[in-house]
């Protein structure tokens, strides 16, 4: 029964690091677009 509660909590910290960790590797693979366009650019470029 232990080690049974053991084995379920292992694979829920497995199940946390593994979403996080495609967070992060999301984030570096596909940046969004904002990053290649800073909010101050944006307010302070010229009308068009």
């Amino acid at each position: 029964m232990v080690n049974r509660g053991k084995r379920m909590i292992a694979r829920a910290i497995v199940l946390v690091v593994a979403a996080v960790a495609l967070f992060f590797a999301s984030d570096l693979a596909v940046p969004q677009s904002a990053a290649a366009y800073p909010f101050w650019a944006q307010e302070t470029a010229p009308a068009t």
